[in-house]
């Protein structure tokens, strides 16, 4: 067959437009259930009513967002579709090691993705809170990596130490030689938003955005103020939804009262549909 650039050039434009067209679920998304705003995003061919909470406390910007939270104690059915995307996801970058942190709204569906995975493939947690002392118990005698994530929580994560017995530990020194300057490595989480967290994970490994690893995430947060605020974002990001932050409420003519307020344990599940 001749060689054809111009076709050549409409399939590469073709895979970049594909890769880009991710959904957007913003403003019109937005729906009334029993007085109070929800959010409405579809995720395994399931819809999800997320609560809208309001952020507003000091350090943070002001703004409303669907509050994704993958917490099988709390949302057993989101837990079960990000499970389901998060493994589509990796088994496609096919990994030869996933890394993630520990977290009680992600670390059971990045799990539960990974056991799915091929025979070999390896996960590393690595431990993070904001106890420094309980973080320092849990990892190597390297230096933690301090960080601030969305919620203005200071934190700290460091390596994961071996554990007596534990057969299937990787150093940080044999996961450089696996997956030399990141090459098959995937570091997942549940949501992009700052990005504090994921910078965290790559300073824990010596990479930087010149390294070869992919990060996976559930959505990307991007805020919207009328329009969409620029968000600079890594290239290897790789996310299956855009999860919109909504911010100057009084121009978006968004109702506070109807807003829930952000306390963690008392944050309503998702209405499923």
């Amino acid at each position: 067959m001749p060689f054809n650039p111009g076709e050549m050039l409409r399939k590469f434009r073709g895979a970049l437009s594909l890769k880009k067209e991710i959904p957007t679920f913003g403003i019109k998304d937005i729906e009334p259930r029993d007085g109070m705003n929800r959010l409405r995003i579809r995720l395994a061919n399931t819809n999800f009513y997320l609560p809208m909470v309001h952020l507003n406390f000091p350090g943070v910007v002001e703004k409303a967002l669907g509050w994704f939270d993958p917490n099988p104690l709390v949302n057993e059915a989101l837990d079960r579709a990000a499970t389901e995307t998060m493994y589509q996801m990796l088994k496609k970058m096919k990994p030869k090691v996933v890394v993630m942190t520990n977290s009680t709204k992600s670390e059971n569906f990045i799990k539960e993705a990974y056991k799915r995975l091929p025979p070999g493939t390896r996960l590393v947690i690595l431990p993070s809170g904001d106890k420094n002392a309980k973080v320092a118990e849990r990892s190597t005698d390297m230096k933690l990596v301090h960080f601030v994530p969305v919620t203005g929580t200071e934190k700290d994560m460091g390596y994961p130490k071996q554990i007596e017995g534990e057969k299937e530990y990787l150093s940080l020194e044999q996961l450089k030689e696996l997956c030399p300057d990141g090459e098959g490595l995937v570091i997942a989480d549940d949501v992009y938003t700052t990005g504090a967290t994921i910078t965290a994970m790559e300073q824990v490994l010596g990479l930087n955005e010149k390294s070869k690893h992919q990060i996976a995430v559930i959505a990307n947060e991007k805020e919207f103020n009328g329009e969409y605020v620029p968000k600079r974002t890594p290239k290897n990001l790789h996310a299956a939804f855009i999860l919109t932050e909504f911010v100057d409420l009084d121009k978006l003519g968004i109702d506070r009262k109807k807003l829930f307020f952000y306390d963690k344990p008392n944050i309503p599940a998702a209405i499923v549909e």
